[in-house]
């Protein structure tokens, strides 16, 4: 009983540091720099500038196209712009779709498993473990890794098994597939019953779909 209190103690203390913006941005980023820029770690699902099946190529400004990875490797430009870098790696946009859950009376943050869908850097997986998830709880999937803790899949088929997660964070990725539908066939089967899917989708009146 005492060695659960402890653990009950500690993992609240490290929960709580994380939600100090500052320290666990910090965090996260000496961590990125030392695996992305020192270890060199960065791998993909394929080649990031070939097309991926159920993937939209992305227009650009300039009327030219990316594929999704090289779209979305562009966390790591203009990495100086300390201002932007903070605001990329700091994993705030997650608190758009993490803070409903403080509503929600019935999650175990000791024992749910929580599954964070393109995160591209760790700062969504720290935000995520700042509510109380445990480390060994917490998992990331995504086309583009440089951490041991998202692995390369693809979320229109990953290889997780049935009912595997308590809780699915999926912000902003829908809007990358040209089949979303066959996404949230695969998050309903990676979900537990009564089990809890976040999605983020940003939609612009002036586009016309």
């Amino acid at each position: 009983m005492f060695n659960l209190r402890l653990s009950k103690l500690i993992n609240n203390f490290l929960s709580d540091l994380y939600k100090i913006d500052l320290l666990k941005t910090s965090i996260i980023l000496i961590r990125f720099v030392y695996l992305f820029y020192l270890r060199k770690k960065i791998s993909y699902y394929i080649n990031p500038n070939k097309k991926i099946s159920n993937h939209i190529m992305v227009n650009k400004i300039d009327g030219s196209t990316d594929t999704v990875i090289s779209h979305n490797m562009h966390f790591t430009d203009d990495f100086f712009n300390l201002k932007k870098t903070f605001k990329r790696f700091s994993g705030a946009k997650t608190m758009m779709i993490s803070s409903p859950l403080r509503s929600v009376d019935f999650i175990n943050y000791e024992n749910f498993k929580a599954l964070s869908v393109g995160p591209r850097n760790e700062g969504e997986l720290f935000q995520i473990r700042s509510l109380g998830f445990q480390w060994k709880n917490i998992y990331g999937i995504d086309l583009l890794s440089y951490s041991d803790k998202i692995v390369l899949g693809d979320i229109h088929n990953s290889n997780y098994q049935n009912d595997f997660f308590n809780i699915i964070f999926c912000g902003w990725v829908l809007t990358y597939s040209e089949d979303y539908e066959k996404i949230l066939d695969e998050l309903f089967r990676l979900v537990k019953n009564n089990g809890i899917i976040t999605i983020g989708f940003s939609y612009d009146s002036k586009v016309s779909l």
